[in-house]
Formats: structure tokens, C-alpha cells, sequence
């Protein structure tokens, strides 16, 4: 897909917040420019597009005559619209991060900001798909999930995919990262987690089911950067897993692979159905919890017996064991 030209007009420091976020954090859908003097707008929109424009309050009548841009989005010092505001508003004072996912999801669906869509991005040969399940526990899988995804962000573009019903990410991420300053508080001795919703599966399913345009935009608006890895969260309702067909999968890993060059996509998953055998089948590798007891030597039997009626005996070639949860988390 061709990349949707952001810029930020701000003659402060605080462009230097998002010098810094596009510095660290490669993006295959945003071009991010910063300009700090009006007439090199001027001059960039003669030459080139300029999807949207990112600015205070205070330069709008600057630039409200400039009908080269495609879109003005107002940074706004408070989460509110002003009454007769002509223009939509995102919260200044938030993470570049959720700055940039308001802003893709304000222009996901808006017909008029326009990109050509490249159909010819297969998915790529050396992207590797890695599953991770236990019959046993959501919660270990997700664990070594996690563990695996933060190692393999350091030397490769990865992606962490929840699958499971019920959200632990951030759980996860604060056993392996000590991450409780930015997804917990505390009151007196009491942990309480922080409940702002954040988008999920919940929505890419959406998405994928709607077969709009400009799906890997919507993807993009989607990832989370936590513990220094992409992430998308689980489902908001577990109902919604079961409306994530194969089509829907083979869409998903197109996109993330062809258009959004993950080389690396670590699906965590928590649910049994016929979408999440074939996803297992289409793993590189599929790592199962080892059998440690009777009860899991039962589980992973049933497991074997449920591939059999479905005469898929013998088809996961791919299965790799990890030990026990000590192990994981050390």
C-alpha cells in the first residue's frame, strides 16, 4: 500500500517528541515529516501530497487557505471540541503513539484521503509464523509468548498476536519487563490495573470481515509498542473470535507479511476451532507446553484424537515442547 504522508507543523519542542518516536520505531505505512516554517509546506504540497496536517490551535488560520493538504487534524490541549471547530482534535498532551493511531483511525475510512493499493504483496517466503498454545494454560502460553517475542524484536521485525479470549498482555509484559510504572498503580498494597480500552483483535477482526480499503492503514492504527515489541491485544468479547474465518487469517498474514514486512509473527493461541488448526498447520514452528503429569499427557491425547476426527492425523509436522513455567520466565 503506498504510505499515507503525515506532517506536524510546530515551531516548539514538542515536535522533537516525535523526531524522536519515528527515529526509534520504523513504520512501513506512515512517510512523518515535521515542519516548523510555514512556507516549507507551501513548497512541499507544490511538489508532492501532504495527507494530513497535524498542528496546534494557534497556527490554524496560517494554514486554513492551503487546499493542497488533504486533511487538518487540530492537537488540541484538551480532550474536547471546540463549539464551531471545523476541524477534527486530538489530545496533545497523550503518547506519540496513540497521537498516530487516532490520527489512522480518524483517516482509515475518510474516501477522501486516497492511497493506491499494491496487490501484488504475497506473503513474503522468509517470514516466519510461530504459534504458540498449551492445552494445559492460556496464561503459559502467553508467558513464553511474550518471552519469545521481546527476543526475537531485538534482532528481527516482530509481531505479537494475542488469540486468547481474555486479555493478559499486560500482565505478561510486567513479569518479563517490570513494566508496572506505565500499566499499573497502586493504592496502598493493592495493584489495580489500568482499564482504558485499547483496541484488539476485536476491530481487525472487524476490519478483515468489512473488506474495505486501506486494511493494512487500519492494521497500523491497531499495534501496540510495548516492551519494546509490536503487539496487538486479545478480543474485547470472546465471541468475536469465532467470526475469524481462514479467509480472514490468510488476509491478516498477507498484509502483516507483504505490505507491513513483519519478518517475524508470533500468534499466542488460546482457542480451539477449524480457523486456529489451519493456523497451526501454516506455523513454521508451534510450540506446545510439555507434558508434565497425567493431566497433561490426557490433554495433549484429546488434542491428537481431535486432529484425527478432523482427519488432519499426523498433519503438525511443526510441533516444538517448551518446559514448565520456571523455565519460561527465567
Amino acid at each position: 500500500m503506498e504510505k499515507v504522508v503525515i506532517g506536524l507543523y510546530d515551531k516548539t519542542v514538542y515536535s522533537e517528541r516525535f523526531a524522536e518516536y519515528f527515529c526509534n520505531n520504523k513504520n512501513n505505512c506512515i512517510d512523518f515529516r515535521i515542519f516548523t516554517v510555514f512556507d516549507k509546506i507551501s513548497e512541499f504540497v507544490k511538489k508532492g501530497k501532504l495527507d494530513v496536517l497535524l498542528l496546534g490551535q494557534e497556527y490554524v488560520d496560517e494554514i486554513k487557505n492551503t487546499k493542497e493538504i488533504g486533511k487538518i487534524i487540530v492537537l488540541s490541549e484538551g480532550n474536547y471540541v471546540m463549539e464551531g471547530e471545523k476541524y477534527p482534535v486530538v489530545f496533545k498532551y497523550q503518547s506519540v503513539e496513540n497521537i498516530i493511531n487516532e490520527v489512522l483511525e480518524n483517516i482509515a475510512d475518510d474516501e477522501k484521503i486516497r492511497l493506491e493499493e499494491n496487490k501484488k504483496n504475497p506473503v513474503k517466503i522468509n517470514t516466519e509464523l510461530i504459534g504458540v498454545y498449551s492445552s494445559d494454560s492460556v496464561n503459559l502460553a502467553l508467558k513464553y509468548g511474550v518471552d519469545l517475542a521481546i527476543k526475537t524484536a531485538k534482532v528481527k521485525k516482530t509481531l505479537l498476536v494475542c488469540l486468547d479470549q481474555l486479555n493478559g498482555l499486560d500482565g505478561a509484559l510486567r513479569l518479563e519487563n517490570n513494566m508496572c510504572e506505565q500499566f499499573f498503580s497502586y493504592e496502598g498494597e493493592n495493584m489495580t490495573y489500568e482499564t482504558s480500552y485499547v483496541r484488539g483483535m476485536s476491530e481487525v477482526i472487524y476490519y478483515l470481515n468489512k473488506k474495505g480499503s486501506k486494511l493494512a492503514l487500519k492494521l497500523q492504527s491497531i499495534i501496540c509498542h510495548r516492551g519494546g515489541v509490536d503487539c496487538i491485544y486479545s478480543v474485547e468479547d470472546y465471541r468475536d473470535l469465532k467470526y475469524f474465518d481462514i479467509e480472514g487469517v490468510e488476509e491478516f498474514i498477507s498484509i502483516l507479511s507483504g505490505q507491513m514486512e513483519y519478518e517475524t509473527i508470533i500468534f499466542v493461541i488460546g482457542y480451539l476451532n477449524e480457523t486456529f488448526i489451519e493456523l497451526m498447520q501454516r506455523c513454521d514452528k508451534l510450540y506446545f507446553s510439555a507434558v508434565q503429569d497425567e493431566i497433561d499427557r490426557q490433554r495433549f491425547s484429546s488434542f491428537e484424537k481431535t486432529l484425527m476426527r478432523d482427519g488432519l492425523a499426523g498433519s503438525l509436522d511443526n510441533i516444538m515442547f517448551y518446559a514448565s513455567e520456571k523455565s519460561v520466565i527465567d
